[in-house]
């Protein structure tokens, strides 16, 4: 009967056809997949081909931010948990490094310095941290009474800009950017009140201009100087525009909305639109890669999809695995892996240095132990010709459920199954025949 127990658990790992069910580090209960934040239900793994290279766990909550170190050793995440997450990729991935700057607050945005020895992340407040002295924190900017939403630092290093916003309109909502003077002792430069929540802010590759989008709908574009005046403010979106990115030539600027839709517009003359790409859900984010080839998207149909900038923005392939919305996305500095984070909070890796056109195939995943922020360990790689086939996990499935219930009935009592289990042991063993082991109920 021990045996019955165990085969049910053994049956489900057989089921997911070679994608071990993932045990989350901050979980209780183990051996089960997480838990979607918004649907409540657990993810169907026979129904989501998982393709990515790796898949990191280390938050219980929405990925909010990743970000690579322009050396690209480095991977930091950051999470609605407020923890944030260094992975040291050329270690395997393993997590390197697990803090926080202000405890029960979210850690909504990460974002290397330009020569790699800080990181800033924004979350009640900005913390500035020492990449080469183990991340210890070195300042703390205040400025914001509301949360902080998105982080970019100049393309020179020299400022740090800052939005913020509340999602709940209130007289006492800072909706606002902040320039920082990071040359200057981080001291503030300049705080540009606004109107709605800031989504994104971004710097064009030649430091000339920073662009911010909001929830209004609105995408602007700053002129980086003493003043920092507006230049122009545009609307194309009908709904929240969550994120912009330019391409690294910075001749065109690449929009994501709530409107399904991503667009592209003219950076090198007058901002006019010059491509709409329609979705058919909210895209959350997008990226383009460092030699200008790829754009990266995330959206709330689970998926990453790939898209070829030189081919007038077609999309090249659509990248499955997660198991909700996916809200950040960023390419490594060489362009050959790409980072998401999702809502579940995971993390998954995917290498892009392929043809973009060719699936890509099946790699190990990467896992916690059961132990909370201890640094994970990999799951065995998975091999599909040596899986059983999907006959033999049903005929599992149905036997394991089986013995399982007749288990059940037996510490019941069941007269049958008494009688049943004392007429196998009476024919194969040379033990006598027992009626009654116990008072029995008969069941009906």
């Amino acid at each position: 009967m021990i045996v019955a127990r165990n085969l049910l658990p053994l049956a489900m790992l057989h089921w997911s056809y070679g994608h071990p069910l993932v045990p989350n580090s901050t979980a209780t209960r183990n051996y089960s997949l997480p838990m979607s934040h918004h649907e409540g239900k657990e993810w169907d793994r026979e129904l989501i081909l998982d393709e990515a290279l790796y898949t990191l766990w280390s938050d219980t909550d929405r990925v909010e931010s990743v970000t690579f170190s322009p050396d690209g050793r480095w991977l930091a995440t950051s999470s609605d948990d407020a923890y944030i997450n260094v992975w040291d990729i050329n270690n395997d991935w393993e997590q390197m490094k697990r803090f926080t700057g202000d405890a029960n607050t979210a850690a909504n945005s990460v974002v290397f310095s330009p020569d790699g020895t800080l990181l800033a992340s924004g979350s009640s407040s900005i913390n500035i941290w020492n990449v080469t002295n183990d991340y210890s924190l070195v300042k703390t900017l205040k400025g914001h009474t509301s949360e902080l939403s998105t982080l970019a630092f100049s393309p020179d290093g020299l400022t740090l800009v800052s939005g913020s916003g509340s999602k709940e309109a209130t007289r006492s909502a800072d909706d606002s950017i902040k320039i920082w003077d990071v040359a200057n002792d981080w001291s503030l430069h300049k705080s540009i009140p606004g109107t709605s929540y800031i989504e994104t802010v971004t710097f064009s590759p030649d430091g000339k201009h920073m662009v911010s989008s909001t929830s209004n709908k609105s995408i602007m574009v700053w002129t980086v100087d003493d003043d920092w005046s507006l230049l122009k403010t545009f609307k194309g979106h009908t709904d929240v525009v969550y994120s912009v990115a330019f391409t690294p030539d910075g001749t065109k600027l690449v929009s994501s909305s709530r409107d399904k839709s991503i667009k592209v517009w003219d950076a090198a003359n007058d901002w006019s639109l010059l491509k709409t790409i329609t979705e058919g859900s909210f895209v959350f984010t997008v990226a383009v890669s460092p030699d200008g080839t790829l754009l990266a998207s995330g959206a709330s149909d689970h998926t990453v999809k790939l898209w070829d900038v030189t081919d007038d923005w077609s999309l090249l392939n659509t990248l499955k695995g997660h198991g909700d919305r996916v809200d950040a996305v960023a390419f490594t500095p060489d362009g050959n892996i790409l980072a998401s984070g999702c809502l579940d909070g995971s993390v998954k890796i995917w290498d892009t240095s392929s043809s973009p056109l060719s699936k890509i195939t099946n790699t190990p995943s990467k896992v916690p132990s059961e132990a909370p922020f201890v640094t994970p360990s990999k799951a065995p790689p998975s091999d599909s010709s040596i899986g059983p086939t999907k006959m033999f996990t049903t005929l599992l499935l149905v036997l394991a459920l089986g013995m399982s219930l007749g288990y059940v009935l037996y510490l019941r009592g069941n007269m049958t199954i008494h009688k049943l289990i004392n007429c196998i042991r009476g024919k194969y063993s040379n033990q006598p025949l027992e009626m009654d082991i116990h008072p029995c109920v008969e069941l009906t």
